[in-house]
């Protein structure tokens, strides 16, 4: 009997465990009703999910590879995810750090965490410190997080994230700020993100900031993050963009444009429609952008150039058509709500995206020949080799063009400083210039003295060019003149109207200009 029920105990033993699903809602009947309290309950393998509503706690995933996500953890429409909100007091999320590519955080508003340190500190990922997780983070809003420093000296890492190591996709991060009182040495870094060493796909990354307080503070959008940086939107941080960075950072719009294959350096064309800022960030295109508003499809006047952008070797996924088989940039790039591409728009054997197939397009192709691996981008046919099938579908295109949508690249210089670039008695107040099919455009624009951003954008409609000159933010009184450049373009041939207009809507002027043949 003795030895009966010692086998009986070692089958026991032996028998796995069933993974379970284990539910949470704040206000309604579930197995709980705090994410942290099914946490601690939780075993490897189980999915906890989540039901909409405001959770006010910092949860620990406590190194358990378990899916937590929310009842649609695919849906990017971030008024129904569910908010972890760190309540000011330390960091939303955190996560030991020996979670492996199992462990799931998914569909969720993470916000309000806020990491602080005092001198000599290092206060670490606002939004989520990983401790070097491996853990697969997607499909979540992280915004409003803080790291701050309190001391001297002392300096702030990752407001958003900090530390993780696996991969991270299809999330929105913005609006995150780290800040040091450093004197020689601190500050604020990684506004974004900061040593996230895995694979940063398909995010937008977006108006976050690395700032000092005394000194020091870099890499507003990503900081010393060393892994595969692809497919993403890094636009509008402050003071920069990306710093101190591994070399794979490609297929991205990046603000200022960074050194990579097939980087981009274009407005995104964001869909400034709504109240809310997560209503914008819809790339407008031609054959239809998702409006959350109306549930609908609408279109615009112009294309993102971020459309049809993203790695040639990545399939688009579950883009609806037309998708020009290849993916957007930005973190609905590969999703159902993925704007929509217009007829040539881009080619998939444009390797450099300069809109044409050329030899700078078969030197990075042959840089691949024979590799196998997901996302290879000379790996056109998807099969995850390189091979002469890719190349056959190389050679369809060769000496391809596309028109390329006219966009807007400009430089505004500091307050005070240059001359004024207009004619004192110049009815327009701006100058145009004509050069082949670009337009050159100057002005002394007018905004904020200590602004948080100033810009320009350009929209076209028809053959009539509009310039908006914006600004965001600034508590100065005063008001300064910033000399503009601009070029716009390219253009088709013919005659255009060009207006413009100052950041409240107030009109400036207007003038006309003839682009081609009778210029």
């Amino acid at each position: 009997m003795r030895e009966l029920i010692s086998i009986l105990f070692s089958v026991t033993l032996a028998t796995p465990c069933f993974a379970r699903t284990i539910t949470v809602d704040d206000d309604g009947p579930a197995d709980f009703n705090t994410i942290q309290a099914a946490i601690n309950d939780a075993n490897d393998g189980d999915t906890v999910i989540v039901w909409p509503g405001w959770y006010t706690e910092n949860i620990n995933l406590l190194g358990k590879n378990i899916i937590l996500r929310s009842t649609n953890p695919t849906d990017p429409n971030v008024a129904y995810n569910p908010v972890i909100d760190g309540g000011g007091s330390g960091s939303a999320v955190t996560f030991a750090g020996n979670e492996d590519p199992n462990c799931v955080l998914a569909g969720f508003n993470i916000t309000y965490g806020v990491a602080v340190g005092g001198a000599f500190g290092s206060p670490q990922g606002g939004g989520i410190c990983g401790n070097g997780t491996l853990a697969t983070i997607q499909y979540n809003w992280i915004h409003h997080n803080r790291a701050i420093c309190q001391g001297f000296p002392c300096a702030a890492f990752g407001a958003g994230l900090y530390d993780c190591d696996g991969i991270i996709q299809h999330n929105f991060i913005y609006y995150n700020d780290a800040r040091g009182d450093g004197g020689s040495w601190g500050g604020g870094w990684g506004g974004g993100l900061s040593e996230c060493d895995g694979t940063v796909l398909n995010n937008t990354i977006f108006y976050n900031s690395a700032l000092p307080l005394v000194n020091g503070g870099s890499g507003g959008g990503l900081e010393s993050c060393n892994g595969t940086i692809r497919n993403c939107i890094i636009w509008w941080n402050i003071p920069d963009q990306i710093y101190n960075c591994g070399p794979d950072v490609t297929y991205s719009d990046i603000e200022g444009g960074y050194t990579g294959e097939g980087n981009i350096n274009a407005d995104p064309c964001f869909v400034a429609a709504g109240p809310y800022v997560w209503q914008r960030f819809h790339l407008k295109s031609q054959a239809g952008r998702w409006d959350p508003n109306s549930q609908s499809w609408a279109y615009d006047s112009n294309t993102s150039l971020c459309i049809d952008a993203g790695n040639p070797g990545c399939p688009p996924a579950d883009e609806p058509a037309p998708n020009g088989n290849r993916i957007n940039m930005g973190a609905y790039g590969g999703t159902a709500e993925a704007s929509k591409s217009p007829e040539n728009c881009a080619l998939l054997a444009d390797l450099t995206n300069d809109h044409k197939v050329d030899s700078n397009d078969l030197r990075v192709f042959v840089n691949y020949w024979l590799q196998a691996g997901q996302c290879i981008p000379s790996d056109l046919s998807r099969d995850e080799f390189v091979d002469f099938l890719d190349f056959a579908i190389f050679g369809l295109q060769w000496r391809d063009t596309t028109i390329a949508e006219p966009t807007i690249e400009y430089e505004i210089t500091p307050c005070g400083m240059g001359m004024s670039v207009s004619q004192p008695n110049s009815p327009t107040r701006f100058t145009v210039t004509i050069e082949g099919s670009y337009l050159h455009f100057e002005d002394m624009m007018v905004a904020n003295c200590c602004p948080d951003k100033v810009w320009l954008e350009m929209e076209l409609n028809g053959n009539q060019i509009t310039i908006y000159e914006r600004e965001v933010g600034g508590m100065c009184t005063c008001i300064c003149d910033y000399p503009v450049r601009a070029t716009l373009g390219p253009f088709e041939p013919g005659t255009y109207t060009l207006e413009v207009y100052e950041d409240w809507g107030g009109f400036i002027a207007s003038t006309t200009v003839t682009i081609g043949p009778g210029q």
